[in-house]
């Protein structure tokens, strides 16, 4: 039996691997090695991108690699509007599980915020959310970096369904079986020669069928090139120093830049600025407030962070010139 498979969008997942786990998902996620498999596919294109001389993965290469193991997904199906069925999953990472399950909680007080009914969301109101997803829950450092596709299809997912889609954990014994960072220190450690290394990752490589570094990277050479990653982090522990920082933006050229571009220099600053509009707006019970109208919530989804002052009549990213309106507020300034 074959199987072919036209696929013009990578980003979008491939859902299975073989014929034997089509349409058994949910199978799937009860056996640790099909697991390790599903999570595998959506690290290819992470492993590609580091062995392309012409793409710099450098930051990434920096983190700690455990980092850059999923501690779990969400999996979910949905109709697209063409009628077929669409299988997703979303890798969460520690840098962004907080992130994601204080998304997972807000979402029905999202959608009531937009008043949105329908099951299937149109490319503006989509895009409004996911904007609104990412400077509530998703702002600052993420490694890896924030994906909005996933969040995209997690809300097309919930106009469906209304409910959450499942979260599978990333057992931690499992997970600890990856970290390549360990094999390194041990390689160092033991101060082996090229031959003895060799005989070594050979031996651990080949271990056994249900082995799970050949099962996570798939191609030996990916495990190779992370593993001399890690090698080097090690015998020149200052290669990556200040890798993000490698161009210094002072503060008076970013405080010209709205709040989205700040954060694609500094996102840990966008954080704070968007942190502490929200802290000042809070009233005696602890509330957020409308600057304007004096609506309260309890959570930050009613409301945006506006510039008092608007930037085109030269406002700027500065704390003090940043405030908390609702969403018909900061509209009916916004048409002002």
């Amino acid at each position: 039996m074959h199987i072919v498979s036209f696929i013009d969008q990578w980003n979008e997942h491939i859902a299975w691997v073989n014929p034997e786990t089509m349409n058994l998902l949910g199978l799937m996620l009860n056996i640790s090695k099909k697991t390790i498999r599903t999570i595998a596919i959506s690290k290819v294109e992470e492993f590609a991108s580091i062995l392309d001389d012409s793409v710099d993965t450098s930051f990434l290469e920096s983190v700690p690699f455990i980092q850059r193991v999923p501690v779990g997904m969400y999996v979910f199906t949905y109709l697209q509007e063409n009628g077929m069925d669409l299988s997703y999953q979303v890798m969460v990472y520690d840098s962004t599980v907080k992130a994601y399950e204080q998304l997972m909680k807000a979402l029905p007080e999202l959608f009531a915020t937009y008043k949105i009914e329908d099951e299937y969301l149109t490319d503006n109101v989509l895009e409004a959310l996911e904007e609104h997803c990412r400077d509530t829950f998703f702002c600052g450092e993420m490694i890896p970096p924030y994906e909005s596709r996933d969040v995209v299809n997690i809300l097309k997912y919930y106009a469906q369904y209304e409910e959450m889609p499942k979260f599978y954990t990333f057992a931690e014994v499992d997970r600890s079986k990856l970290d390549i960072s360990k094999i390194a220190q041990y390689i160092w450690d033991e101060d082996m020669g090229q031959r003895k290394k060799n005989e070594y990752l050979d031996e651990i490589w080949n271990s056994s069928d249900d082995n799970m570094l050949r099962l996570y990277f798939g191609k030996k050479v990916y495990f190779m090139k992370q593993l001399d990653i890690e090698l080097m982090k090690i015998s020149n522990p200052d290669i990556y120093k200040d890798t993000e920082n490698n161009v210094v933006f002072g503060k008076k050229y970013l405080e010209n830049l709205p709040l989205y571009e700040i954060g694609k220099i500094n996102p840990n600053l966008e954080r704070e600025l968007r942190d502490s509009a929200f802290e000042k707006s809070r009233n005696e019970k602890g509330e957020y407030c409308c600057t304007e109208c004096g609506l309260t919530a309890t959570s930050r989804i009613p409301f945006q962070v506006d510039h008092i002052i608007p930037m085109n009549k030269g406002g700027k990213s500065v704390p003090e010139n940043l405030q908390i309106l609702c969403r018909t507020c900061n509209g009916t300034k916004g048409d002002a």
